[in-house]
């Protein structure tokens, strides 16, 4: 169906009061679109959109729809499970459409927003101390009196087959990037829809408006996962949501009927919270075409009344990529306009969504740990060496990282009851590490630098490994935590570099490495003999034919670190060396 802008002539006569326009003259073409913002080109992603009848996996290729897969149980999910194996690499978002979640709001004493976190979380563990899924969304605050703060407060049961339906998500290797709840983030797809179709001719227009100035917009999208979803916002915020479930008939007239009846109970219960008589309320309905053509309009107590099928609804809003002309259903409509648009208002948390959450903290804090590879493998491959400075900044980056991550580690280590079996291994060497990173002589910060500042730049890595092991002292009992570093580097010869040169450069690496590294015990293995300064680097792996330097453009050498350091014995240095 075409659409067209709604343009008044000067001399046109008033319209009635009420007058509906028949199917064929509603929202032609031309609508003035507000695109949203999206993702780079190619972008891959997914978003599951989970409801009680069911869910729906949307794998996103940029700003369209490349795939999407219907089950409606999670015990079949063969389908989304190919799909989300195919690119494990691609994040994956849940947006919950489901009944089980209540709304309620309160009202909170003006105070300054420093304090406002922490009275209405207390607010929260006192109404709800036994629910795990809740929230706070702000809606603004009274217009008058003391105006106060105004919140509602959310609620989310979690039924079995939800928590299904996350362990789908835990149980790939895709990255997991949250839970949310649709009528929470539909308000910013309704704001959206909304000013687009501010200049576009409605089904139906009523011109007498007895209103207190308050603009109200009505969303109702029937999904295939639930029902007739419903979202009321009063000034641009969330003031109502609610999911009304059609009957069990598949006659376009009959669902129609039921989706008209829900919505009169959903005016008259506004009503109550400030809805006036003929108020200033833009509706909008998404459904099938054949559920439209059974839709009575004047029926509906709004100002304008707009009825799109899910395809004109994504024309309107400059998303021409995710529906089709033959879409019945507005789940995969709202689920892509969601993952497309990057602004989020509300983030939720389940026992097991944090599990994927964690580990992902988990990783970027061990990041500190594994900077070597990262940093150093990449940034000393070849002669041009890192720069220290970025790489100081790099190293500062990650060590907020961690300590931002530290404390969900430890909540890890007290609450995950079933995980991956490597779990454990990471979390023992996370432990450890963090015992030796609270002590700044053992930092990768003071690690990185060090090692930055050694031979110029001119080594490169070949490999790179670590350890963590624990040793127990006999007598007093105590358990020494220490982590190994093992790293294979090269010393490559410099073009037009002459041998004693290359000899020379070489010993001053191996040096400086063993005086730069302060705070680590350092041992050195494949040290060639020609390297060794009468003899003082006593580690072993030299023979006879390591004697011969002219031809050698290349020299291995494993080095070996291990924190914290131990006391070297009377008359040696830490490499064994008289």
């Amino acid at each position: 169906m075409a659409f067209q802008i709604r343009r008044p002539s000067a001399t046109a006569a008033s319209p009635s009061p009420a007058k509906e326009k028949p199917a064929s003259a509603r929202l032609r073409a031309g609508i003035g679109v507000q695109k949203i913002k999206k993702p780079a080109k190619g972008k891959k992603q997914f978003v599951l959109f989970v409801g009680d009848e069911g869910a729906i996996l949307v794998y996103m290729d940029g700003a369209a729809v490349a795939k999407r897969v219907y089950s409606p149980s999670p015990d079949n999910i063969e389908n989304m499970s190919a799909l989300l194996k195919s690119d494990p690499k691609a994040p994956i978002t849940v947006l919950l459409d489901s009944l089980d979640q209540s709304y309620s709001r309160h009202t909170f004493p003006p105070v300054a927003k420093i304090s406002l976190n922490n009275i209405v979380k207390r607010r929260i563990q006192r109404d709800f101390p036994n629910e795990e899924m809740t929230g706070a969304l702000p809606i603004g605050r009274e217009k008058t009196g003391r105006k106060d703060w105004l919140f509602l407060l959310v609620v989310v049961q979690q039924s079995d087959a939800f928590k299904a339906w996350m362990n789908l998500c835990l149980s790939h290797d895709n990255p997991f990037s949250g839970l949310y709840l649709s009528p929470i983030e539909g308000e910013l797809y309704l704001k959206h829809l909304a000013e687009a179709l501010k200049d576009a001719s409605p089904a139906y227009e009523r011109t007498e408006v007895n209103s207190d100035g308050s603009q109200w917009q009505f969303l109702v999208s029937h999904h295939k996962v639930g029902g007739f979803r419903q979202i009321v916002l009063r000034d641009g915020n969330l003031v109502f949501t609610r999911m009304a479930q059609p009957l069990n008939d598949s006659e376009p007239a009959v669902i129609a009927g039921s989706m008209e009846q829900e919505m009169l109970n959903t005016v008259e219960y506004l009503k109550r919270v400030g809805l006036e008589d003929n108020p200033k309320l833009q509706t909008i309905i998404i459904c099938s075409q054949d559920i439209r053509k059974s839709i009575e309009a004047k029926h509906i107590p709004a100002q304008k009344v707009y009825i799109l099928t899910p395809y004109e609804t994504a024309e309107a809003i400059g998303h021409s990529g995710i529906a089709m002309p033959e879409d019945h259903y507005g789940d995969i409509l709202m689920a892509s306009s969601f993952i497309l648009r990057k602004k989020r208002r509300l983030k939720f948390n389940t026992k097991l969504g944090n599990k994927i959450a964690q580990l992902v903290a988990l990783k970027a804090g061990l990041r500190g740990f594994a900077v070597l590879a990262g940093i150093i493998g990449i940034g000393y491959t070849g002669y041009a060496g890192l720069d220290a400075i970025k790489a100081m900044e790099e190293i500062s980056s990650i060590k907020r990282q961690h300590a931002a991550a530290k404390a969900e580690v430890e909540d890890l280590q007290k609450k995950i009851e079933v995980y991956p079996k490597t779990l454990d291994k990471i979390l023992d060497v996370s432990k450890t590490y963090e015992a030796l990173a609270s002590k700044v002589d053992y930092s990768p910060e003071t690690f990185m630098v060090d090692f930055l500042v050694t031979g110029g730049g001119h080594i490169t890595i070949d490999s790179y490994d670590w350890a963590r092991s624990s040793l127990r002292d006999e007598n007093s009992g105590s358990v020494k935590e220490t982590i190994s570093i093992t790293t294979k580097i090269n010393i490559p010869r410099l073009p037009e570099e002459t041998t004693d040169a290359y000899k020379t450069r070489a010993k001053n690496v191996l040096r400086d490495i063993e005086t730069q590294i302060k705070e680590y015990d350092v041992t050195m293995n494949g040290v060639p003999s020609f390297l060794r300064d009468n003899e003082a680097l006593q580690t072993g792996f030299g023979s006879a034919a390591d004697n011969t330097i002219d031809k050698t453009d290349n020299i291995p050498v494993e080095v070996k670190f291990t924190a914290p350091k131990t006391a070297p014995a009377d008359g040696m240095n830490p490499m064994g060396e008289p």
